[in-house]
């Protein structure tokens, strides 16, 4: 089945037979998506087949204030405003779409397993309302993709060892201003991971929580003392791009046979 490009969902798609296994996105597609556009607070665009949607992606812009940013430089100023408002782009794709996608694209297949996309996306709903709650005393940074040694990676956004709530993800960002420039470099999440720890901090449910009012000296010479990349290794990935992994295994070894 082609599927066609992504157009705003319209009175006329169907989306009684829409399942993407996650029952909460799915109910969220049909109970939520046509009233949240007519009260303004979303957007979806979907993929069908026909009439008949077989993929979504929703739109939702919240009003944050006083939020530090400490990325100024690597995303544009509209990019920026649309993380720190809880952007977030959720695309579900079922088999006949992924099937579709792998048709008739001819770009490099991204994919993540499904289980980190959807805790990805978990974690994205929910920011906008932990940053509201940390208000101005902790960054609460969004999950990113990055493609890292020809790997989709997901990615937190550190900088300057600000106070935040960093979310378990393959690498983080570290950021860092040497007078009028960002310097920018990776660290893995177990790096990290055993830096925070020794310094007194436990990685939760939501990652770590760091409620410092001054960072402790072990975290802020991490911080001053990373090896800086080159921008050109900084290639930031849209989510709608990200396909599931279990799905793209299954199609192309459907097409094996």
């Amino acid at each position: 089945m082609p599927l066609n490009a992504p157009i705003p969902l319209a009175g006329h798609h169907e989306l009684a037979e829409f399942n993407s296994n996650v029952p909460d996105l799915d109910d969220w597609l049909r109970r939520r998506a046509r009233t949240n556009r007519a009260g303004g607070t979303s957007r979806t665009f979907v993929g069908c087949g026909g009439s008949r949607v077989i993929a979504y992606y929703a739109l939702k812009f919240i009003q944050l204030l006083n939020v530090r940013v400490a990325d100024s430089t690597l995303i544009s100023k509209n990019e920026r405003v649309k993380s720190l408002c809880g952007r977030y782009f959720s695309l579900i794709r079922q088999n006949h779409g992924v099937d579709a996608i792998l048709s008739q694209s001819s770009d490099p297949i991204l994919y993540l397993p499904s289980s980190q996309l959807h805790s990805a996306w978990r974690w994205n709903y929910g920011q906008p309302l932990r940053q509201a709650e940390c208000g101005d005393k902790q960054f609460v940074p969004q999950i990113l993709y990055m493609l890292i040694a020809g790997h989709v990676r997901t990615i937190a956004v550190w900088g300057d060892a600000l106070p935040a709530v960093l979310p378990e993800v393959d690498f983080v960002l570290l950021a860092r201003q040497e007078g009028a420039n960002s310097i920018f470099g990776f660290a893995s999440w177990e790096e990290v991971a055993k830096l925070l720890t020794a310094s007194g901090y436990q990685n939760g449910p939501d990652g770590f929580n760091l409620d410092y009012a001054i960072p402790p000296t072990p975290i802020a010479e991490f911080v001053q003392g990373f090896a800086p990349v080159d921008r050109s290794e900084l290639v930031k990935l849209s989510p709608d791009r990200i396909l599931d992994e279990e799905l793209v295994q299954r199609q192309l070894a459907a097409r094996q046979n």
